[in-house]
């Protein structure tokens, strides 16, 4: 975890993941 980028990126990557999965799976 040394490039805040990475973070970031990380933690709106699971959201978005959920959203989806919420969407397709309601």
């Amino acid at each position: 975890m040394s490039n805040p980028r990475i973070s970031l990126r990380s933690g709106m990557t699971a959201p978005r993941l959920s959203s989806l999965r919420h969407f397709l799976e309601p």
